[in-house]
């Protein structure tokens, strides 16, 4: 209550400032989220740190963060709109930190990261519902950048198609254009950085009573690994691991079922599948690389 957001599927906005996520959040006065580590599970159980991102902006307001009996207050206004960070170190554990809009302007976030300092991975999961890669086209270049340059990611992963495939028809020429813009601009904003376009799943259509690939699924397919090997990124292919044609109506007959009935998903056992078959692949090539230049 009293957050609303910005997306990349709309309602958009006039900056096109939209943080990595594609939705920023705007707090009311008054307005309250709570964030944590997990109360249990093999990871993420602690944190040590809470990474605010957020919107410097004229008449930009404050916001509070608290954990226990610490509290900080942080100011958004600046005299131009720029990209931060603001950190809120505790103690490392199972800690939780209340954050509140404080007043004084627009609040506009971009999302918490629940950090630790130790070695390890971080795995950011950034899905917008309903994405496609052309509207990450319109993002301001410069903003991108600075989000990047904050977050610091060593490898960038893309991963569209499914709801492209909605489209009644597919033109090879605008889709592949488009989508070397995108990569282009990933690029770009997060230099330095490895870059991965990752294929979608395989999808399923009735078709004289029997489930079928939709045809388009093969030709969005083909056109990124055309356009990811062309600018230099890697590629891996979700519809080839899955089997290929014909996959999606396999999966969802399968024992335990691997995919959904809406014939495009998976189930959460088709998508640990899918996530170790892209696990082993990242890991293979790693090791073939590392072994080719120790």
């Amino acid at each position: 209550e009293g957050w609303n957001a910005n997306r990349i599927t709309g309602p958009f906005t006039n900056d096109k400032m939209y943080g990595l996520g594609g939705v920023p959040f705007h707090g009311a006065p008054g307005a309250t989220a709570t964030f944590g580590a997990m109360e249990k599970g093999d990871y993420g159980t602690k944190v040590s740190r809470f990474d605010v991102y957020y919107l410097a902006q004229p008449q930009g307001g404050d916001f509070e963060v608290k954990s226990g009996d610490k509290v900080e207050r942080v100011s958004t206004k600046a005299e131009q709109k720029a990209s931060k960070v603001f950190s809120f170190s505790v103690e490392d554990g199972p800690r939780k930190m209340q954050l509140r809009s404080a007043g004084g302007g627009d609040v506009r976030l971009f999302g918490v990261a629940l950090e630790r300092d130790v070695p390890g991975v971080v795995y950011d999961a950034l899905g917008a519902n309903g994405a496609q890669s052309l509207l990450w086209e319109p993002v301001d270049d410069t903003h991108w950048k600075d989000q990047m340059a904050l977050r610091k990611p060593a490898l960038v992963i893309l991963q569209f198609g499914t709801n492209e495939s909605e489209a009644p028809v597919f033109g090879e020429k605008s889709y592949e254009k488009t989508l070397t813009h995108v990569l282009e601009k990933v690029k770009a904003a997060a230099e330095g950085a490895s870059v991965m376009l990752v294929a979608p799943l395989d999808r399923a259509e009735r078709e004289a009573g029997e489930l079928r690939t939709k045809k388009i699924i093969p030709k969005i397919v083909a056109s990124q690994k055309k356009v990811a090997l062309a600018n230099g990124c890697a590629f891996w292919n979700t519809y080839e691991a899955m089997g290929g044609e014909g996959s999606m109506a396999k999966w969802v007959k399968a024992k335990p079922q691997l995919a959904s009935w809406d014939l495009t998903h998976p189930t959460p056992a088709g998508a640990e599948v899918i996530g170790e078959l892209f696990e082993k692949a990242l890991v293979t090539g790693f090791e073939a690389y590392v072994s080719r230049a120790p």
